[in-house]
């Protein structure tokens, strides 16, 4: 039966069939035959490029795109270099960047709510998410976000890890504990910079959350970003 069944999977894939959410396809038991085999990564790889090709508004995709290469391209100045006075003068740059593309994005949710997997695919639904995480100068508009988003995932149109980071950033925001452990800050530990998370609600539980809106457990996020924003560098 496993045989067959990828078979049809994957004919399926083949003339455009998506998958939904990647997680909840691997989260369903009666699917583990399928989900644990070696080729299964190709085909759910290959479900997942349908989708983000079903998005219809192409244009909307260019707008997302070119906001989210600015927004990057500042942040990865940023990261680049350690001096004091420079990281000064980039963080000034980059509040203007990040307001300019708050408020074209304000109006791209007035006029079409949040952009989720129908409308700009799953690339452009995960640039949505960022652009909202980087709104933090309007509190807000970044609770609108929130909303619109939820929203979404009630729809199947967007990621529910991308709320989990989302909620976070606002209660770190506002000097809360955070519940998923997506958002951290530098710190040194026996003499070695490492990414340590801001405070958390409950640490015990912590990858409990984590696995329900599918992430990685804490502990190799955090040294997968350490590696990235200081190994890295």
């Amino acid at each position: 039966m496993p045989d067959s069944a990828y078979k049809y999977l994957h004919m399926g894939a083949l003339k455009g069939l998506m998958s939904g959410h990647k997680t909840e396809l691997e989260k369903d038991k009666s699917l583990t035959p399928l989900t644990t085999r070696k080729d299964w990564p190709a085909l759910r790889d290959m479900l997942a490029a349908n989708e983000d090709r079903a998005g219809t508004n192409d244009s909307l995709k260019k707008v997302l795109t070119t906001m989210y290469e600015k927004d990057q391209k500042f942040r990865k100045i940023y990261h680049s270099d350690t001096n004091k006075r420079f990281k000064d003068s980039m963080q000034t740059i980059g509040l203007k960047t990040d307001k300019e593309d708050q408020e074209q994005f304000k109006k791209i949710l007035s006029m079409y709510g949040w952009p989720g997997f129908k409308l700009v695919g799953r690339s452009g639904e995960a640039t949505a998410w960022i652009l909202a995480q980087h709104s933090d100068i309007d509190t807000v508009f970044q609770e609108k976000c929130l909303e619109l988003l939820e929203d979404a995932i009630r729809k199947n149109d967007a990621l529910p890890s991308h709320l989990a980071y989302l909620i976070d950033r606002r209660l770190v925001n506002e000097g809360r504990p955070q519940i998923y452990g997506t958002q951290f800050r530098e710190q040194e530990v026996n003499g070695v910079d490492k990414l340590v998370p801001c405070p958390l609600k409950d640490e015990k539980n912590v990858d409990k959350w984590r696995c329900a809106v599918g992430l990685e457990r804490l502990q190799k996020y955090l040294d997968n970003s350490t590696k990235y924003f200081i190994t890295g560098k």
